[in-house]
């Protein structure tokens, strides 16, 4: 089940899990965690100053836990990925570890994240019409004006 933070702004996560759910896939992964007796907490975060404190997934002491910030995009060669995006890429890490599927056990970061990004992300980006990565590695950190699209880019990091 997603429980949602005190700190979470629920109309705008409202707003993001309605955008998500016009992808058949994002609707899956939502649903699968919406039907498990498995807690994933959402917790929202923010950008600090000179920081980009994004998106992130965590397991620690047997809680799941998705850090997600409503207004950091990511920016490369196709252009830029919603907020949005971000979130469900998180919840899928969260779906895969309480599905037990073996990738959640690799050592290797970078081979988690392109299995997430090739094999979820990408279809999801495709339902939703957002540009699609072929790497992990090939986007950075924006800020944005909103959690869905249309948005506007605010910040770049370097």
């Amino acid at each position: 089940m997603i429980v949602l933070d005190v700190k979470v702004d629920k109309k705008v996560h409202q707003q993001v899990i309605e955008y998500l759910c016009k992808s058949k896939t994002a609707r899956d992964i939502l649903e699968y965690h919406q039907k498990s007796a498995v807690r994933v907490t959402v917790v929202q975060v923010y950008f600090h100053g000179k920081s980009a404190f994004a998106n992130d997934y965590g397991f620690k002491n047997n809680k799941h836990v998705i850090y997600y910030n409503p207004y950091a995009g990511y920016e490369g060669p196709q252009g830029v990925l919603s907020p949005a995006l971000a979130h469900i890429h998180e919840l899928t890490h969260a779906y895969l570890h309480i599905a037990k599927n073996p990738i959640s056990w690799e050592k290797k970061i970078e081979v988690q994240e392109n299995y997430v990004v090739q094999n979820y992300e990408n279809k999801i980006s495709e339902e939703l019409n957002e540009p699609v990565r072929m790497h992990y590695r090939n986007y950075r950190k924006v800020q944005v004006s909103g959690p869905v699209p249309p948005f506007e880019v605010i910040r770049r990091w370097a």
